[in-house]
């Protein structure tokens, strides 16, 4: 697992609850599914429900898309909504070791300004902005 974006909420609420994130839509998604659970290790495909033991937790909800033009937009939240859509994604399981670990640690990866640099990698390669 890299140091990558990862987001857990949980506990006492602070803050808004709104988080930023790509939203992908798989061509099979009965083939890709199975190696994105893999990868995550999620025993939602074969199990049919997420695994006490599981890493990460598989989880329907809605999302709500946003279109915006530049990453300069995104920061000033200059973007229009759309309407609501059914979404799956993964979050940490907070009874497995190395998600509690990771949240006892003290030092915090929490994005305090800006936009996240594998967000804005995935927007470049997707709009050629910045390239």
């Amino acid at each position: 697992m890299n140091n990558g974006t990862f987001i857990l909420s949980y506990g006492k609420q602070w803050g808004n609850s709104v988080v930023y994130g790509a939203i992908f839509s798989l061509s099979d998604a009965d083939f890709y599914i199975r190696l994105l659970d893999s990868y995550h290790q999620c025993s939602m495909s074969v199990l049919g429900r997420n695994h006490s033991r599981d890493v990460h937790h598989r989880i329907s909800n809605t999302a709500t898309p946003i279109n915006f033009a530049t990453l300069d937009d995104l920061e000033r939240l200059k973007y229009r909504e759309r309407s609501d859509i059914d979404v799956q994604f993964y979050t940490g399981n907070i009874n497995h070791p190395k998600i509690n670990q990771r949240l006892n640690k003290t030092v915090s990866y929490r994005i305090l300004n800006g936009v996240d640099r594998h967000f804005t990698k995935l927007f470049q390669e997707e709009t050629n902005y910045g390239l």
